[in-house]
This record gives structure tokens, C-alpha cells and sequence, in this order.
């Protein structure tokens, strides 16, 4: 409304002025004129809602993205872990019911290889049964009792794998009860993969 009665008074005072001038120049210059205020009027609301913006701290409406913390009291859960895939946050993994922030590694990056595996998930029984099949992260429907000598080893070498490169930052809820006492016991002979001939297969 305000820009038409702009628009409207502009060109009813350049008629005005414009009266002993041939029509067709006139209506040039009078519609000039109203296109001319228009588009001032237009960019001075631009700048009003761009200065409205600035001082809410963003674009109206738009979601700022939440960085994802660790919990204060270290307790993940599986929907918890998932945030820390690498892309709102650090990526971390679980193993043996801890989780280890693996942001550091070459070879854990979000969206591909390992990372596309297992970043933000636990990585427990697929680190066991050595499978790269994303539908082995996040299992929870085994024992240690149900692994083999050669799984439990396995799992073993890649817990101290994990919990000795990298930072344990907290540990999973949904393995409150388990007792890996077992694994931790034989990692404690286990090579470091890094020392080991088989280190460039692994995800270090």
C-alpha cells in the first residue's frame, strides 16, 4: 500500500510538471520515475529485514546446527552415538562397550570406508566376525560366549587397537552388565596392529 501511494503521488506531481512536454517523452519520464521509486522502496525493506536478521543472529527461520557435545557423565547410547559420525561432531566408535573418539585417523572419515561403517555406531561384533557388512554395526544380539577362539581373539587385538591409539571418552549404556574381562585380559598380549605385518589392512 505504502508503495503504490509512493508510486501514485510521484506520478500525479511529474504530470504536473511534465504538462507542456510532447506525451509520449512524458509518460516515458513518468514511468521512469515510479519504476525508479519502486525499486528504492524495495531495497530499503531488503536492508530493513537483511539489519532484522543480523540482530537475531541469522536468516529468519533458519535452524542453527547444534555441535554434538559428549555427555557429562560419559554414558552414550546408541541414538546418542550416532550424532558423533563426523559431521555434527567428532567421530567416535563403540568397542567392548567403550567409545573412542577416532577423529585423528587417516582412515575413518564420514561417509566412506570405515567411517561409512562404523562412525557414530558400535563396532563390537563386526570388529569379532571381521565383517564389513554395515548390517553387523550396532548388533547387540550375541554373547562373547557365541564367538569362536579366532572372534575373540580378533576382537581382542582390535579393542587394544582402538583404546590404546585413541582417546576413550565414555562408554554404552546398552552394555551395562557385559563383562568383557575376558577380552581385555587377552588383549594384554596382543601385538598393537601398528607393529604388526598385517597393519596396512587395518583401520588405522
Amino acid at each position: 500500500f505504502v508503495s503504490f501511494s509512493c508510486c501514485w503521488v510521484a506520478a500525479a506531481m511529474l504530470r504536473e510538471l511534465f504538462a507542456g512536454i510532447d506525451a509520449s517523452i512524458a509518460l516515458t519520464l513518468v514511468l521512469g520515475a515510479v519504476s525508479t521509486v519502486a525499486l528504492l522502496w524495495k531495497l530499503r525493506r531488503k536492508s530493513g529485514d537483511t539489519s532484522a536478521e543480523k540482530a537475531k543472529g541469522g536468516p529468519i527461520g533458519a535452524a542453527k546446527a547444534i555441535r554434538a557435545e559428549p555427555p557429562d557423565d560419559g554414558v552414550f547410547t546408541l541414538d546418542s552415538l550416532a550424532r558423533f559420525d563426523g559431521v555434527s561432531g567428532p567421530i567416535c566408535l563403540g568397542v567392548c562397550g567403550k567409545v573412542v573418539n577416532v577423529s585423528t585417523s587417516e582412515n575413518i572419515q564420514p561417509g566412506e570406508g570405515y567411517g561409512k561403517l562404523w562412525a557414530g555406531k558400535d563396532a563390537t561384533y563386526a570388529l569379532a566376525t571381521l565383517s564389513l557388512k554395515p548390517e553387523d554395526a550396532n548388533v547387540l544380539s550375541f554373547s562373547l560366549a557365541d564367538l569362536s577362539a579366532e572372534q575373540h581373539k580378533a576382537l581382542a587385538g582390535w579393542y587394544k587397537h582402538f583404546t590404546t591409539k585413541y582417546t576413550v571418552i565414555g562408554r554404552l549404556k546398552e552394555y551395562e552388565g557385559w563383562d568383557f574381562g575376558s577380552v581385555e585380559k587377552e588383549a594384554e598380549s596382543q601385538t598393537p596392529f601398528a607393529s604388526s605385518s598385517a597393519a596396512t589392512t587395518q583401520a588405522q
